[in-house]
């Protein structure tokens, strides 16, 4: 059976080959606690660590938040990965070679349309940046002046560490609250 375009051997091959710790250990920081590995969780706010990882069972869980599942769960979750996006990144990282196919004109379409809305992004995000005095000066609505020093004081986040209209698959984890 396949998943999509991705033989299910290979998906299983896959699974078999990554390491779910290091791969979590890749975003979180995991701390041996017996047979699991503990750490905070990646997914919601907290101070004690609810989050664990079964080498054994190679999956994860989190106490504090219900997620859990396991290696393939985790990239599509912490990356905003579809699951044959997450699978690829998966292969990539465990040397499996996946199988190519012609792609339909429904999927070179849909491909077509998310890349020029990246290269779309792509070309606004530079526009601003170039604009006298960067995205804080321009016209329209823009980021209120101070509003990245102000989140980036408190929650640790570094003004200009994403550019403009982006922000890491988890969000800025509440900081948008903070902005004026």
């Amino acid at each position: 059976m396949m998943q999509g375009s991705i033989p299910e051997d290979k998906i299983d091959e896959i699974k078999r080959r990554i390491n779910i710790v290091d791969l979590v250990a890749g975003y979180v920081n995991l701390k041996q606690a017996g047979r699991n590995f503990i750490g905070l969780c990646p997914f919601h706010q907290e101070k004690t660590p609810s989050f664990t990882v079964s080498p054994e069972k190679q999956i994860f869980y989190c106490f504090g938040c219900g997620e859990g599942g396991n290696a393939v769960t985790f990239i599509m979750k912490q990356n905003g990965l579809s699951f044959p996006e997450a699978i690829r990144y998966l292969a990539r990282k465990t040397g499996v070679a996946l199988p190519t196919r012609p792609l339909s004109n429904k999927e070179k379409g849909e491909l077509s349309l998310r890349e020029k809305m990246l290269r779309l992004h792509g070309l606004a995000a530079a526009f601003f940046f170039r604009a006298p005095g960067g995205a804080r000066r321009s016209r329209g609505p823009a980021i209120p002046a101070g509003a990245g020093h102000k989140c980036g004081g408190r929650k640790g986040i570094s003004p200009g560490l994403f550019p403009a209209g982006l922000a890491s698959p988890k969000g800025l984890s509440g900081a948008e609250a903070d902005a004026p």
